[in-house]
């Protein structure tokens, strides 16, 4: 799992109490799988939508929707 924080995400969102809001993942990568199996591993299947791609309109009208948006990212270089 590389540059992505998705792992760190998962992991905070499974201390999270079960009443929850459902976490919307989008996107895609060569982790996909690793994250899923780790999201099966703590439990979150029902608790998780792995939506995808998605870009322009359908995206706009994810973010409309959104109860907080999260951007997990993990910095792997020092700005200058």
């Amino acid at each position: 799992m590389k540059d992505k924080g998705i792992g760190v995400l998962l992991d905070a969102y499974a201390r999270l109490d079960q009443s929850a809001p459902p976490l919307k993942i989008v996107g895609t990568g060569a982790d996909l799988h690793a994250w899923q199996a780790q999201a099966a591993e703590s439990g979150l299947t029902n608790h998780i939508e792995w939506l995808g791609f998605k870009t322009g309109d359908e995206l706009a009208q994810l973010y409309r929707g959104c109860l907080a948006l999260i951007n997990p990212s993990l910095l792997t270089k020092h700005l200058v």
